[in-house]
């Protein structure tokens, strides 16, 4: 007869975490590897605004009672609602929060993308005929750079840290991806 047992496990997970160890892995993909790169800054800079959005949400249902009702309000609305609750100043012209108005943007034209159509030209002392040839790109391609992404990841690294002390929550464990207990006992037959 076999033995049989039973196991059982609680974990939290800091989903926001995740997004930004995500956010960061393709940084860091694109920064070594240069073909393909514009892909991994695209990726990074969504992970990014994920990783802030997550963390709004993580950090809005233990402050805010009614978080869950306002959950689905706009990105910069619900940034704000945490910014004036816990007393930080919500300043729209400056970084941080000027990069997070950039990434949004970008964000919500990714997340309803749309095909589109654009010219131009350029003046070029070599001639080509090669289609892949960025004469003009969208706002959203300039955009997918490994200064912006590396800009983008500091901010709202800086923007989670800020809300965090001002939470009173401590750095310890900040980015962890969580914890977890787990137990397992010999079923008696």
């Amino acid at each position: 007869m076999s033995q049989k047992f039973k196991v059982e496990s609680k974990r939290n997970i800091n989903t926001y975490a995740y997004m930004y160890k995500s956010a960061n892995h393709s940084l860091k993909c694109g920064i070594e590897e240069v073909e393909g790169s514009f892909y991994q800054f695209m990726s990074s800079l969504m992970f990014s605004a994920f990783t802030l959005e997550a963390y709004m949400n993580h950090l809005g249902s233990e402050r805010i009672e009614y978080w869950e009702e306002i959950q689905s309000i706009r990105y910069l609305d619900k940034l704000k609602i945490l910014y004036l609750n816990l007393g930080i100043e919500f300043d729209k012209s400056k970084r941080p929060l000027q990069t997070v108005i950039q990434l949004v943007k970008f964000r919500n034209l990714m997340a309803h993308g749309k095909s589109e159509s654009i010219s131009g030209s350029i003046i070029t002392d070599t001639p080509s005929r090669d289609p892949s040839v960025k004469v003009v790109e969208t706002d959203w391609e300039k955009f997918c750079n490994v200064k912006e992404a590396q800009r983008v990841i500091e901010d709202i690294a800086l923007i989670i840290e800020s809300l965090n002390l001002a939470s009173g929550g401590s750095k310890f464990g900040l980015w962890s991806l969580g914890n977890g207990s787990g137990s397992t006992t010999l079923q008696k037959p």
